[in-house]
């Protein structure tokens, strides 16, 4: 698709979006942006487990491509998404609503989707008297064509700096690194999981995690099941990052400094591959 008919169909779906979606926000409870959500985390010692459309596509009974169903891990993200404690935030899909500038040509496309047939769905899940906030602090690049990466990254990466972190996360995740999001803590510590199915060890990695010493991060990157994990790391005591995608995010971004618009668009295509 050349730039003219690119502009000209995102102008086309915005106009859409605002006819067809024009009240969508009147039906949602208060969702704290990027900045609001990062500056959060900064500034106090609060965890944050993050719903995206998968976790909505889930509890729904649907397959995942990197999770199977789980009637029981289903149960138990309902039971995060539901509660109301200070000291955890619920991220949720911000991005979706109120319809927002400079997006990736096929996260317009994906949004008007999500709006169309999955959105009357996740309405039931809201607590219309708390406060949810955004999903995706963890994935600015491969959302957005323009946006403030450097100072975003920068920001995000003060919530570690120089502390004793446990990345959870797939065995697969860190195989074509090169950047590493986490390089600026004092000490990284790793417990890896399958990539496909990670439900499937539940009780050995939460064995795993409840072993770390307490004075760890524990930042989490493994689908519903490490959103689980991270439930039961916050109730015995951990600070817990639930922050998906933002070990390949933040690499990708670094990578595509120097890329070409035609090796950007096949570095984002690895991206939203399964691991």
């Amino acid at each position: 698709m050349n730039k003219f008919r690119k502009q000209y169909s995102i102008f086309v779906r915005k106009i859409y979006y605002k006819i067809k979606f024009r009240n969508i926000e009147k039906e949602l409870p208060k969702i704290k942006n990027n900045i609001e959500t990062i500056n959060e985390l900064i500034n106090t010692e609060k965890s944050i487990i993050r719903f995206g459309d998968g976790e909505f596509f889930f509890m729904e009974g649907e397959d995942l491509c990197f999770q199977e169903y789980n009637k029981q891990l289903a149960e138990m993200l309902k039971q995060i998404f539901y509660t109301d404690i200070p000291q955890l935030l619920i991220g949720t899909v911000w991005l979706y609503y109120g319809y927002k500038k400079d997006l990736r040509y096929s996260v317009y496309k994906y949004i008007l989707k999500f709006l169309k047939e999955k959105h009357n769905k996740s309405l039931k899940y809201y607590n219309y008297n708390k406060t949810y906030w955004s999903s995706f602090i963890s994935i600015p690049f491969s959302q957005y064509e323009k946006y403030p990466y450097e100072e975003h990254y920068t920001e995000i990466r003060q919530i570690w700096d120089s502390k004793e972190i446990t990345v959870i996360t797939g065995d697969r995740v860190y195989e074509n690194i090169k950047y590493n999001i986490f390089d600026n803590a004092k000490e990284i510590n790793y417990i890896y999981g399958p990539t496909t199915n990670a439900y499937s060890q539940y009780e050995e990695l939460k064995q795993k995690i409840l072993n770390i010493p307490q004075n760890n991060i524990l930042i989490f990157a493994l689908g519903p099941c490490g959103k689980a994990l991270a439930f039961e790391a916050f109730s015995k005591g951990y600070r817990v990052l639930d922050l998906g995608h933002i070990i390949k995010d933040f690499d990708a971004y670094n990578k595509a400094i120097n890329m070409t618009e035609y090796e950007v668009r096949e570095c984002l295509k690895i991206f939203f591959d399964s691991d």
